[in-house]
């Protein structure tokens, strides 16, 4: 496995920071360096040491570079202090019975499986999830992925693909792709691109996709994904040979490097009780370091791993990373609700006033720049080994 930083500790623990670790300091990169034209370095980077964006060429997209989040400082100018204070068995079509939600604390949750996934599908947390969206969209330099797939003509999966913005986006940009989107929640418009498709489907029981993919792309399934080598053992299987999957995740608990956040901060402790929460009930929020095991142990190859830390709150320095800083403290603060009600009252036993007056203390920390806190972010892709090229010519 190739990676941006090999023996970059766990974040939280060990002296070496979390920092460079998207740059792509590789030999490969250093190539796909000197064949790119140069281009202005991105705000938040040391120019003399910021490695751009890789270039297309020909049918192969290049892999593009992550310098946004991967070195955060922090803003002792407090120039822009008001930046912050805005506070499947088989797949199923959507029929009439996916669309009986239920509702529950005065929230909205999917039906379809319903023990699956404890985060509501409601109109507010479908607006924080574009939002979160264009948070990756920053960190990625406004791409989609990062693996080195070919630019059209692809079969396409997006698993859990939420409201469908990631999908939507991927369809338009490769029209002569097809992009299927699962997910729990047939919550995903119904104007789409004509080579855009929406299923309903549990990504944890059996894949049954008549045809195998190019290219598959999971995002964000930390909170419903209990059984990560099987997902990865799935998508080897639904691969065509030399095809790809890339999956962008967040991990919990967060982070803060310098203290600021102290061990009893309401903040870092709501973390660390949703960590413990999902452990209760077989999901490990901490997995995305162990992503690189469990795609070689089931045959992948060409396995990469780049990491980041998202700033939550405006308070690190660089445009793009306080722009980015200010959108997860917005996510944060919509979200956090959302994925405290259902988890903290039936796995934990507590009210639902219990958890509302403990997420007050928890949103007050949320907007106190004072606190340096930041989410761990994971970016995996890996490749199904291509056929030799003796096969591949007959």
């Amino acid at each position: 496995m190739e990676s941006s930083h090999a023996d970059l500790p766990p974040h939280g623990g060990g002296d070496q920071p979390l920092t460079d670790v998207l740059s792509g300091s590789s030999a490969e990169s250093e190539q796909l360096q000197a064949q790119e034209q140069p281009e202005q370095p991105v705000a938040g980077t040391d120019p003399e040491a910021d490695v751009q964006p890789a270039q297309e060429h020909e049918e192969v997209r290049a892999e593009q570079q992550m310098p946004i989040g991967t070195n955060i400082e922090v803003d002792s100018s407090d120039a822009d202090s008001t930046l912050g204070e805005t506070l499947s068995n088989a797949t199923t079509s959507v029929t009439s019975s996916v669309f009986e939600y239920r509702y529950e604390h005065g929230r909205r949750y999917h039906a379809y499986a319903d023990d699956a996934y404890f985060l509501p599908n409601d109109e507010a947390e479908a607006d924080r999830l574009d939002l979160q969206h264009e948070v990756w969209k920053i960190s990625l330099n406004r791409a989609l992925y990062l693996a080195p797939i070919p630019r059209d003509g692809l079969n396409v999966l997006d698993i859990g693909t939420g409201t469908g913005i990631w999908a939507i986006e991927f369809a338009e940009e490769q029209p002569a792709s097809q992009v299927t989107g699962t997910d729990l929640s047939p919550i995903q418009p119904t104007w789409v691109p004509p080579n855009c498709q929406f299923e309903i489907d549990n990504a944890e029981e059996t894949w049954t996709f008549p045809k195998p993919f190019d290219f598959i792309h999971a995002r964000v399934l930390m909170m419903g994904m209990h059984d990560w080598p099987h997902f990865f053992q799935q998508a080897f299987e639904h691969l065509k040979p030399g095809g790809w999957v890339e999956v962008q995740e967040l991990v919990f608990p967060l982070g803060c490097d310098d203290g600021s956040a102290k061990p009893d901060n309401a903040f870092l402790k709501w973390a660390e009780r949703a960590r413990d929460a999902a452990g209760k009930i077989g999901i490990n929020t901490n997995s995305p370091p162990h992503f690189p095991e469990y795609m070689a142990n089931v045959g992948f190859v060409n396995i990469k791993e780049h990491r980041a830390k998202w700033p939550l709150g405006p308070w690190a320095r660089g445009e793009k990373e306080k722009l980015m800083g200010h959108y997860m403290l917005e996510n944060a603060l919509a979200g956090v609700q959302g994925a405290s009600l259902m988890l903290f009252t039936k796995v934990l036993g507590w009210t639902k006033d219990e958890v509302e007056v403990d997420l007050a203390n928890v949103r007050k920390e949320m907007i106190n720049r004072r606190n340096h806190v930041y989410c761990p972010m994971y970016v995996h892709y890996a490749q199904k080994p291509p056929l030799p090229e003796a096969a591949a010519e007959c």
